[in-house]
């Protein structure tokens, strides 16, 4: 989809937002380790994603974020003849990451399917950003983090209003598991927690999040690690024990898993600079 080397019309490189249309036509196809954030919406067509142990078809309305130093693989599948998207890759602003880390990622990836009118308004912002990057204007990086910048906080609103008609249990449940992810939980214990049925816990989170309680918690406590190994130096299995895993070995395979890289490796590709 892009190159993790950002350059811009003019042969400068920026540090700062990149952001570009491009199509691609039947058995496309290519995977790459990208130091900065990705934001992608599909225009026409649809698409195979993989990051870490995410697999999804991208149609045209929806909507991926992903994580810095995530591996991205992507293919055109053999039935469509041509996959369009507008994309952005950017350094967040501070105040963004408030935004950004507010969202629910899997192997450090988020897709989201998007209802008009909000898919437009995406669509038209991406674009925006895209036409502002290529322009000749003075200053084009900020006018196009401007226009980045209205995209990301409708996205925001948008999820967080969807957070906010949650079932107040599922919400309750997202709450113990966020803030006590180290802890021993099964579905059982989570349940009796909640005082209620294992069995409606588990349908509540699939209505409402697509994933079992014990997926999310997994998807919470890699989150955690991935921060641990991306700004601390604590040794790797004491990052294991502090995000719920008592053997590190096992925690080493599950981020494996999730991410494509073992922590080791991804704690090295995140404090390697941009090319």
């Amino acid at each position: 989809m892009i190159s993790p080397t950002n350059h811009r019309a003019d042969g400068q490189t920026s540090a700062t937002v990149f952001a570009n249309v491009v199509s691609y036509g039947t058995g496309g196809a290519d995977a790459a380790t990208y130091h900065q954030w990705v934001l992608g919406l599909t225009l026409t067509g649809s698409n195979h994603y993989r990051v870490g142990e995410a697999r999804w078809t991208a149609k045209a309305g929806d909507i991926i974020l992903v994580r810095p130093h995530a591996v991205i693989q992507w293919r055109v599948p053999r039935a469509v003849d041509e996959w369009k998207t507008v994309y952005a890759v950017f350094h967040p602003r501070p105040h963004w990451l408030e935004w950004l880390n507010s969202f629910e990622f899997q192997s450090g990836s988020l897709r989201l399917s998007l209802q008009e009118p909000l898919q437009s308004r995406m669509r038209h912002g991406l674009l925006a950003v895209a036409r502002v990057y290529h322009s000749n204007w003075r200053h084009r990086d900020d006018y196009a983090l401007l226009a980045l910048e209205r995209v990301l906080l409708a996205l925001y609103t948008h999820v967080a209003e969807q957070r906010a008609a949650l079932d107040a249990r599922v919400q309750t449940a997202l709450e113990v598991l966020h803030a006590r992810f180290a802890e021993r939980w099964t579905l059982r214990t989570l349940a009796d927690h909640l005082r209620i049925s294992q069995s409606h816990l588990s349908h509540l989170f699939r209505a409402a999040l697509g994933v079992t309680p014990m997926q999310y918690l997994e998807r919470v406590r890699l989150e955690q690690a991935g921060k641990l190994l991306r700004f601390g130096s604590l040794p790797i299995n004491q990052i294991a024990r502090d995000c719920g895993y008592a053997d590190a070995e096992y925690f080493a395979i599950r981020f494996k898993r999730a991410t494509g890289q073992t922590p080791r490796d991804f704690r090295r590709a995140a404090s390697t600079p941009p090319p």
